[in-house]
């Protein structure tokens, strides 16, 4: 985890080189956020960012063969969306995921919280 800077992302292309999994982490206050523009394509626009920021081309070249993405929604402790649920904002990035057909990405969301430990031990046995 790179925390989102810049300065720390040139590390982590060593830890997925040749990996079989790793996790695209999506911090949930931040989807809210996206989700408070009301605009129809803020929240495909946000994944499609953060997708192409942490795995360009080279990124993708580097996994193994057959290796899987993860969209992990950090800090679901902290959903507090009252217009839209956890439920449905996962369904909503798993269309995201079926449109964008790329076999390594794994067509399950999965939502964790570090904080009360939910999620966790059912993301690790995937």
């Amino acid at each position: 985890d790179t925390a989102g800077r810049e300065r720390f992302a040139s590390i982590s292309n060593p830890y997925v080189r040749g990996s079989n999994a790793t996790p695209l982490v999506l911090d949930a206050q931040k989807i809210q956020e996206v989700l408070k523009n009301k605009n129809d394509n803020a929240l495909t626009d946000f994944l499609d960012g953060q997708f192409n920021k942490h795995f360009d081309k080279s990124r993708l070249d580097s996994l193994a063969e057959n290796a899987k993405i993860y969209i992990v929604i950090a800090k679901e402790d902290l959903w507090n969306n009252s217009e839209i649920s956890l439920e449905v904002l996962k369904q909503a990035i798993e269309g995201w995921i079926e449109n964008k057909n790329l076999p390594a990405l794994h067509p399950k969301v999965f939502s964790v919280s570090a904080k009360t430990g939910s999620g966790v031990a059912e993301f690790f046995q995937q």
